[in-house]
């Protein structure tokens, strides 16, 4: 009898440990005041390296080991955080933020720095000065602005290719 007892307590706390060691999945749209979805936008579990990203229409899903709190955040928009007890949906509205979009640079390897931490000189190009320019190409309209880019157009129009060298081509191997 004792056997049969300790047996129905032992399934009974296996089960419990079971159930708190599941994990769900939290999915949702995230977009921004107008509805349109966000790509890239990252969502990170708090307190944790558990992260997601949105894809082209806005959609993540993300596997959430216990209830915790998702952070969604994305460059030009403020952060929010939403504690995910009891939901496995979560959309998201992201208000846009002129504080978020701050000076940075971006290094090699799309490491970010902030300007007065670099020891080497930095060239800077405003939205106003891109826009002024009538080419039908964004990365055309760079020919000329900002020293060391070489902005080359390999055929023409609105669909045309451009190639957009910084400071030179060069290799590891120097060829």
């Amino acid at each position: 009898m004792i056997q049969k007892l300790l047996k129905l307590v032992f399934v009974f706390l296996l089960s419990c440990t079971a159930l708190l060691a599941q994990e769900k999945t939290v999915s949702g749209t995230i977009v921004d005041e107008n509805g349109i979805g966000i790509p890239g936008a990252n969502v990170v579990l708090e307190g944790t390296s558990i992260g997601s990203s949105a894809d082209f229409d806005g959609n993540y899903s993300i596997e959430v080991p216990n209830d915790g709190t998702l952070v969604f955040s994305s460059l030009g928009f403020a952060s929010q955080s939403i504690s995910t007890v009891g939901q496995t949906t979560i959309n998201v509205t992201l208000a846009e933020s002129a504080e978020a979009l701050s000076e940075v640079v971006v290094t090699a390897l799309g490491i970010s720095r902030e300007r007065k931490s670099l020891g080497y000189s930095v060239s800077q190009l405003d939205g106003e000065d891109v826009s002024l320019v009538k080419e039908t190409n964004v990365a055309s309209s760079l020919a000329g602005k900002v020293a060391g880019v070489v902005v080359s157009k390999s055929t023409s129009g609105p669909g045309g290719g451009t190639r957009v060298v910084i400071r030179g081509n060069g290799s590891i191997t120097g060829n």
